[in-house]
């Protein structure tokens, strides 16, 4: 079984079918052959001789062997011809050339206020506390 994942969020486990064969894959490849005008039967997830018909006449326009059984061939054949072009086009996102990135970024130190204040925080919590305590203890 292939697993197939486009641009477009097409996600479709290719699992061998034939005559017979039952589920949602036959469903999925009725509707597709539908979409291509091959298929103009019920998309009732059974394959049947009308699917079989529908498979042999896309296989044959594509080159492919004949036989009326979806293998992973005529799987990614039905994929790309029903996926739109955008989808199958691939994104180029430029990436900077090295000289271009500044790898030396340095940001400015935090000011003294903050390096007086910082070590002093967790002390200040523990302060609290014992206030709230000694307090409780007095009522």
């Amino acid at each position: 079984m292939l697993r197939f994942q486009l641009a477009s969020e097409v996600t479709l486990n290719a699992d061998l079918l034939q005559l017979g064969s039952q589920g949602p894959s036959v469903q999925q490849l009725q509707a597709r052959l539908m979409q291509l005008g091959y298929y103009d039967g019920p998309v009732d997830g059974f394959f049947g001789p009308a699917t079989q018909s529908a498979v042999r006449a896309f296989q044959s326009d594509q080159a492919l062997e004949a036989n009326g059984i979806v293998r992973d061939q005529t799987w990614a054949e039905l994929i790309v011809a029903t996926t739109p072009q955008q989808a199958l086009e691939l994104e180029i996102i430029p990436i900077p050339r090295l000289s271009e990135v500044n790898l030396l970024r340095t940001t400015s130190p935090p000011s003294s206020v903050w390096l007086i204040i910082m070590p002093l925080i967790p002390l200040m919590g523990g302060l609290i506390a014992y206030a709230k305590q000694l307090l409780k203890s007095r009522r």
